[in-house]
């Protein structure tokens, strides 16, 4: 059995021989409304992401090696899926029972008004693994700190 011992999105993550270099971790995307009423004009059409990254740290009951397949979609704040579902397959290093894993994450959302939390969920293998929260505003709508308190 995998678990989730943490997990956040960044601006971009790295890792060498040195270590990992997380930069710019605990995103939150604000967007100007100028592009908001640019987007509406237009017939609000879909809104094109940042790339983010997901950076897991997963802790497995057994040691490696073994495969397994993370999964992952945007989810509105109303529940609903969002975009396309990004799969990739990795492989658990050998004698190991933690790995950190990072997902490059890109797609769309559909045109909103007012923005609020977002969620990024993951599965493992097909299987509910966890959701990070990916709070999205336009800079007018930004919430106060009992709805960020929310998102945490």
């Amino acid at each position: 059995m995998i678990t989730v011992l943490s997990s956040f999105l960044a601006a971009d993550c790295t890792s060498d021989d040195a270590g990992v270099v997380v930069r710019n971790p605990g995103r939150a995307l604000v967007s100007l409304s100028e592009e908001r009423e640019r987007l509406r004009a237009l017939g609000g059409p879909f809104i094109l992401l940042p790339e983010l990254v997901a950076v897991l740290t997963l802790l497995s009951d057994q040691h490696g090696p073994f495969d397994y397949r993370l999964s992952c979609a945007f989810v509105s704040p109303d529940g609903e899926v969002h975009g396309v579902i990004q799969t990739a397959d990795f492989a658990w290093p050998a004698g190991k029972r933690v790995e950190r894993v990072s997902v490059r994450l890109a797609g769309q959302i559909r045109f909103f008004e007012s923005g609020g939390v977002y969620h990024i969920r993951f599965l493992l293998d097909g299987a509910p693994l966890c959701q990070v929260p990916l709070p999205i505003f336009w800079d007018d709508a930004v919430p106060t700190a009992e709805l960020a308190e929310e998102a945490s």
